[in-house]
């Protein structure tokens, strides 16, 4: 499944249900930006790292039960 292609709504309750964690999702996002960046230049700066590390404490935050 393209995480990319489903709306937040999905994804949000995707994430919930733990179908996937927020950081696959972050993940399949900084993927896309990869291979479409070049051509589509709607980026200044990417910050993959910053994202991933927010996306596992949201996992983590969800783990524990917030």
């Amino acid at each position: 499944m393209d995480l990319t292609l489903l709306t937040a709504s999905a994804l949000s309750r995707g994430i919930k249900k733990r179908e996937y964690s927020s950081r696959e999702v972050t993940q399949a996002f900084l993927d896309r930006i990869e291979k479409t960046e070049p051509a589509v230049g709607s980026f200044i700066t990417v910050t993959g790292e910053r994202a991933l590390k927010r996306a596992a404490e949201v996992d983590g935050k969800l783990a524990r039960g917030e």
